[in-house]
């Protein structure tokens, strides 16, 4: 997560990097929370692909099937806040141009 908000490339994060990896931690979670209709402390596959949505990403069907199962180790058929997480830290890596 520090490599992906470590703008200028020194190795570390200063203050307003910092405020932006925060920034987008505090969304996953809202996106998280806001999906979690139930407040089971999971999402469904349903749930995490309208989460990802709210949270920006764009994602096809094929590659998102593949991105939940990468992250659901347990076959558990749900994701909780901390796998969800690493999903949109993934996905906030793959979408940053090179």
């Amino acid at each position: 997560m520090i490599r992906l908000h470590d703008q200028d490339g020194s190795g570390t994060i200063d203050f307003a990097e910092f405020s932006q990896l925060h920034h987008f931690l505090i969304s996953c979670q809202q996106s998280f929370h806001t999906a979690d209709r139930d407040r089971s402390g999971s999402l469904s596959k349903e749930e995490v692909y309208a989460a990802l949505q709210a949270a920006g990403f764009c994602i096809d069907a094929p590659a998102y099937d593949a991105l939940f199962l990468s992250f659901d180790p347990d076959r558990s058929g749900s994701l909780h806040v901390d796998e969800f997480i690493a999903a949109c830290v993934t996905l906030q890596g793959l979408s940053r141009c090179v």
